[in-house]
């Protein structure tokens, strides 16, 4: 069976969809189960701030590119644990 692990969580601080309550309920069960994840969370910015976000904001834009990257790499990873 294919591990997605470690589980990378790329979070906004304002996010309607992924709230404070709910992040901190994922985490919980995360750490409970003893699964590898890394989380990073953005502050200041919104839901959607990596696709969506201000580009002319030299900080939404540094954070966007630098979570688009770890997701890119992570994609990768996955890719080619299932090709092998």
């Amino acid at each position: 069976m294919l591990s997605l692990e470690p589980l990378f969580l790329s979070c906004a601080e304002v996010d309607h969809t992924f709230d404070t309550p709910s992040r901190r309920r994922a985490l919980e069960i995360l750490q409970s189960d003893k699964k590898q994840y890394h989380l990073q969370l953005f502050s200041g910015v919104e839901h959607g701030f990596a696709l969506r976000g201000n580009m002319n904001e030299p900080y939404e834009s540094r954070f966007s590119e630098n979570s688009s990257s770890i997701l890119l790499a992570d994609c990768c990873r996955i890719r080619q644990r299932t090709e092998s």
